[in-house]
């Protein structure tokens, strides 16, 4: 048993060094051809990714990095696999909110983490970034374009948890966030509704008509 406990703790060891010697890998630019492309390679400059893509948005690469080539942003992992497409705003992916960010899948969108895990299943037809724990989610709208940008309208909101469970069904029409205030939504017939840090709706007041 002692000599079983003693190599079951030499091959941990072993494990966690390599784990820890993995370490990160950085962006860098190869102009050989005449135009510039992008790859990762090690701190010590060992070649991991070659240099292949327009653009990088990670310049340090631990598990999971995005990138962009004629597919247009991606999201990628050490072996060059695609993980998924992230949600784009402002022409780039998605920032991280709350530690995850959206990413889109068969037109739907969800959420993933910081090492492209998807947490949250692409089902939803448009999501917000979380706020205090809770993400607003639209089903039934559509985008429409306003000059150079878009935006979502139509369908109804709810509410998400960072578990992706539904804590507020679809009903509001719109909704407010503030970081110094509740969330605020406001239902088809006018009532005016706030969600508490127990994910539990409030009425707040009735529009008169």
């Amino acid at each position: 048993m002692r000599s079983f406990i003693a190599i079951l703790f030499i091959f941990l060891s072993l494990v966690s060094k390599g784990q820890r010697s993995q370490g990160y890998l950085i962006s860098f630019v190869d102009t050989s051809n005449g135009n510039e492309s992008y790859g990762f390679k090690t701190p010590k400059g060992k070649v991991v990714i070659p240099a292949k893509y327009d653009i990088v948005a990670t310049d340090k690469f631990y598990t999971f990095a995005f990138v962009y080539d004629h597919r247009g942003w991606v999201g990628i992992n050490r072996q060059d696999s695609v993980l998924l497409k992230p949600f784009i705003f402002d022409n780039f992916p998605d920032d991280e909110r709350e530690g995850l960010f959206r990413f889109v899948e068969d037109g739907k969108m969800g959420f993933a983490n910081s090492r492209g895990q998807k947490i949250i299943p692409a089902h939803f037809d448009f999501v917000e970034p979380f706020k205090k724990g809770y993400a607003a989610f639209n089903n039934g709208g559509h985008k429409e374009q306003k000059g150079e940008h878009w935006l979502w309208k139509g369908g109804l909101w709810g509410f998400i948890d960072k578990k992706g469970n539904v804590v507020v069904e679809p009903q509001f029409s719109s909704f407010i966030t503030d970081d110094k205030q509740p969330l605020k939504a406001k239902t088809k017939d006018g009532t005016i509704l706030f969600i508490n840090n127990y994910a539990q709706v409030e009425k707040l007041l009735r529009n008169k008509k």
